[in-house]
């Protein structure tokens, strides 16, 4: 362990003799990962919302090399889910307290591929 001394301008060790040091693990597997999404409405009012993703999406994100990869893998989560709530605490701009974003589903067993029509 190191500690920076601006005096001499660069780090020294620190002597950790007769100190009590503890150490935790964790499983990444188990703990909670969620990706936000904010979206800023044309009167600059900030929505957020966040998707919390199962082991197998959390797997799978975390072997990503970069941003790009990233943005195209929540793309293919989004639409999976379908659609994702945006919350504001913003009061003092003119606009709805939370929107819903819907994004074009993805085939599976419960979805069809014709478009909503409405009633």
């Amino acid at each position: 362990m190191q500690k920076y001394n601006y005096e001499k301008g660069f780090p020294e060790p620190v002597d950790l003799t007769g100190r009590e040091i503890s150490f935790t693990a964790y499983d990444p597997r188990s703990m909670k990962t969620e990706v936000a999404m904010e979206l800023t409405s044309p009167e600059g009012k900030k929505y957020v919302g966040s998707v919390e993703l199962d082991s197998e999406e959390k797997e799978k994100f975390f072997l990503l090399k970069d941003k790009a990869q990233q943005d195209g893998f929540m793309q293919k989560i989004m639409k999976r889910r379908g659609e994702l709530v945006l919350r504001s605490n913003q009061t003092d701009l003119p606009g709805p307290a939370f929107l819903i974003a819907k994004f074009n589903q993805l085939p599976g067993p419960e979805r069809s591929l014709r478009p909503e029509t409405p009633d």
